[in-house]
């Protein structure tokens, strides 16, 4: 989806950490729905950039605790 919608001018950007209830809430969403993800869509502005933290990656060190 966010490929196509690349193809056709639009930016998107996907949510994976968020409160689940409070969209359940916001949106008024029936017991059998359940969010697991956010796609967010729209058309960037000419000037926008990346943050400067995108492409910032972490040492493998500071993310993995072998047990």
């Amino acid at each position: 989806m966010m490929l196509e919608a690349w193809e056709l001018g639009i930016g998107s950007t996907w949510i994976m950490h968020f409160n689940p209830e409070a969209v359940i809430k916001e949106f008024n969403l029936p017991e059998n729905v359940v969010p697991v993800c956010i796609l967010v869509m729209g058309y960037p502005a000419q000037e926008a950039v990346p943050s400067v933290l995108h492409s910032k990656k972490k040492d493998l060190k500071d993310m993995v605790t072998v047990l």
